[in-house]
């Protein structure tokens, strides 16, 4: 629910489609209302906008825009086949094409760029370039000299360029705005010059510099390939390393080799010989050993002697006895044959033992031989590791040696060759037309602006308006029911009626007088909506009364009299203004007899004090003499006693009391009263001092029935909104109705 106290609005849930709703009908009628009342806050923003645009479109400076075409290939054209250039032109792969037209529009609007131009044409110095050529200036040659210096013309040159360029597009377009067509032309075809110029500098640069750095490479690598050549002849020289001698040297390894197997082997025989020897000379009985291996032919000799004597003792033991001569002869003989095998298996032994030292010498010497030669051999081998070594430093200078020559070569080549990726296809041409200022989108955009910020402003003095002006404001921002609007009453407004014009007095009454007019039908529907607010219960004593003065207070209960009295015939105005009443002059009657009497004269009468008016069915009670004390008497006992005879006396009682926001009067009648009735002068009374009035009433309980605009531009009411305009079917009027006086049963 609202609370008219927070002035908070309405909380409406954005998921239900009633409430948005609602929310975009009240923006379209505020909108609507906005346009309608402050179509003069629109007309003349927009007016005054429309104006200035075509003003200062014409004042404006006339500027010219001149345009140079240039290509840039993504690859630069091949001349050399099979030569590498040192400085690739161009994006050099196809997946960085892209980025290359956005390198290179970069490089356009690059501030070195800009340098180059203003160098080489001297822009530095060019008052027109900078603006200082206007007479409008007036500025001494000190002045401009001095701005000149201080002035940033590269940055002033590439802010002013303007480049179209695409992703994959090699064609180029580079913009230039100047005041003078055939200045512009020029600066845009100096840029794109240097901007060519550049490209092919940066390659001629970069392979001069290259051809220099090869240069000084290829010095340095004949150097060490010289060196490395000198180091693999000297170390060949000294050490000899010649086919012949490694022949030579494989052939004694071969002989010393075999010689020490040789060596090896009879020292081998000797060893068993003399071990077979010893064996036999230890032996007792040396000539009955066998000894395969020694095939000595004496000592074969003993050993058949021997059997020879061991068969003839043999003979003899057969015919003689054991100490027979002959047997001792036979064995004597024996005895000298064992002594003559012993010592010659001595010198047997003696002699193979010589052999043996002799063979472990000759072993030793040949493998002494041998050790030499593979000493000799695995030097050779080191050696020969080392220059195969030195060959491959040699052969890897005489490798890059050769590379960076050719290498050498090829760039000297390239540098002799100017080729380029960037071409200018078109020079750019002073322009005939102005492109700035464009007078047709000037006028379009300042008649859109103008009528979007009268729109604005009209909003914005609508929105900040705080004061009361439509049931909108009433219902949504206040929070109390609305129950009509009273339009001003003018003497035009008399629907066809003849007759002389109305009084100042009579306008007042313009209920009674004028009963065909608008005002008048919007009071019947105040009226009606009075009465249908509460059926069963309908007001009988009600308060008429306003937060500030001069709200329409008193207008609005003399027509809202008027128009009860047409319905009853029977409704009493009471003047409870006891400090400055006003309603005695509208009917034209005297003041001295009236509330105050009543209250001060304890054997008064209500009908004493009541007096006739002209309007049928309705009496006027004044408020009589002017009490020092207003508060004081609207307390007592005999006010309230009159509030409860005129209660009786007639069907509607209206009273009109003093402002509620200056004084406590009203408060003090509302707690008497059946309800009551707040008037707020539309486009006057603010809403902060209504809702002050609201709570004012709030304090003292009093039954505030809603609120009547007085003096609005239409008359918009509850259910009678479109009373005696005709009622409305999808948009279409389709009936009148005619102002008819109520009968007694809708009253």
């Amino acid at each position: 629910m609202y609370d008219p106290l927070t002035r908070q609005p309405p909380r409406h849930a954005p998921n239900k489609d009633g409430d948005d709703q609602i929310q975009v009908d009240y923006i379209i009628h505020f909108v609507r209302e906005a346009v309608t009342k402050r179509i003069w806050w629109l007309a003349t923003v927009a007016t005054v906008v429309i104006a200035a645009s075509v003003v200062s479109s014409n004042l404006k400076a006339k500027i010219y825009q001149a345009t140079a075409t240039i290509m840039i290939d993504s690859s630069a054209p091949t001349v050399l086949t099979g030569v590498d250039e040192v400085y690739q032109l161009g994006a050099g792969s196809p997946w960085r094409v892209e980025g290359f037209y956005a390198a290179q529009r970069d490089i356009l609007m690059s501030r070195s760029l800009a340098q180059v131009v203003v160098d080489r044409h001297g822009l530095a110095r060019d008052e027109h370039f900078f603006g200082l050529d206007n007479p409008k200036l007036n500025l001494t040659s000190e002045e401009k000299q001095q701005i000149m210096e201080g002035a940033d013309a590269a940055t002033s040159l590439s802010g002013r360029l303007q480049i179209m360029i695409g992703t994959e597009n090699p064609v180029a377009r580079l913009s230039v705005r100047d005041g003078d067509p055939e200045f512009a032309a020029n600066l845009a075809n100096w840029v794109v010059e240097a901007y060519r110029d550049r490209n092919l500098e940066r390659r001629r640069r970069a392979t001069n510099d290259a051809y220099r750095e090869l240069r000084a490479i290829l010095r340095d690598m004949e150097l060490k390939k010289e060196r490395s050549e000198t180091a693999l002849l000297e170390f060949e020289t000294k050490n000899n390393l010649s086919e012949n001698r490694r022949a030579i040297l494989s052939a004694r390894m071969r002989a010393f080799d075999a010689m020490l197997r040789s060596a090896r082997e009879e020292r081998f025989k000797a060893e068993l010989r003399v071990r077979e020897l010893r064996q036999l000379r230890d032996t007792k009985d040396i000539l009955s050993a066998k000894a395969q291996s020694l095939n000595d032919p004496l000592l074969e000799h003993f050993k058949q002697k021997s059997v020879e004597l061991s068969l003839a003792r043999a003979q003899l033991e057969e015919l003689y006895l054991e100490k027979h001569p002959k047997l001792a002869s036979i064995d004597k003989q024996f005895e000298l044959l064992m002594r003559s095998a012993r010592k010659h298996t001595r010198a047997l032994v003696a002699a193979a033992e010589m052999t043996l030292r002799n063979a472990k010498a000759t072993e030793a010497n040949a493998s002494g031989l041998l050790d030499e030669v593979r000493e000799e051999d695995n030097w050779m081998r080191q050696a020969l590791s080392q220059r195969e070594r030195l060959r491959g430093i040699r052969n890897e200078d005489r490798k890059f040696h050769g590379i960076i020559a050719k290498r050498l070569a090829e760039t000297d080549l390239t540098a002799q060759v100017a080729i380029n990726n960037v071409s200018i296809l078109d020079h750019a041409h002073p322009p005939k037309q102005p492109i700035l200022p464009n007078k047709r989108l000037d006028y379009l955009l300042g008649g859109i602006l103008g009528v979007l910020l009268g729109l604005a402003t009209a909003l914005t003095v609508e929105y900040i308006d705080a004061t009361v002006k439509s049931r909108a404001d009433v219902e949504d921002s206040i929070g109390v029911p609305y129950l009509g609007s009273i339009p001003r009453f003018t003497q035009r407004e008399g629907d066809g009626e003849d007759g002389p014009l109305l009084t100042e007095r009579e306008l007042e009454l313009f209920v009674y007088h004028r009963p065909n007019s608008r005002a008048a039908e919007a009071v019947r529907a105040i009226r009606t909506n009075l009465i249908f607010m509460r059926p069963d219960q309908p007001p009988n004593c009600l308060l008429v009364t306003s937060p500030n003065p001069r709200d329409g207070k008193t207008s609005s209960t003399v027509a809202l009299g008027c128009a009860l009295a047409a319905a009853s015939g029977s409704v009493v105005l009471v003047d409870t203004d006891l400090r400055k009443p006003r309603l005695h002059k509208v009917f034209g009657l005297g003041s001295s007899v009236g509330a105050t009497t009543f209250v001060l004269n304890r054997n008064a009468d209500v009908r004493d004090i009541c007096q006739r008016t002209e309007v049928p069915g309705l009496d006027f009670v004044a408020s009589g003499a002017l009490p020092p004390n207003a508060s004081e008497v609207l307390h007592t006992g005999r006010f309230a006693e009159m509030v409860r005879d005129l209660r009786k006396t007639y069907r509607y009682v209206l009273m009109d009391s003093p402002p509620l926001l200056l004084v406590s009067d009203a408060n003090i009648i509302a707690s008497l009263v059946d309800s009551v009735i707040l008037v707020a002068q539309a486009k006057a009374t603010r809403k902060e001092a209504v809702r002050e009035a609201v709570r004012s009433l709030k304090s003292v309980r009093g039954d505030l029935l809603g609120v009547i605009l007085s003096r609005s531009e239409h008359a918009g009411s509850g259910y009678g909104y479109y009373y005696g305009k005709g009622y409305k079917l999808a948009g279409e009027r389709y009936a009148h109705r005619v102002p008819q006086k109520p009968t007694e049963g809708e009253a």
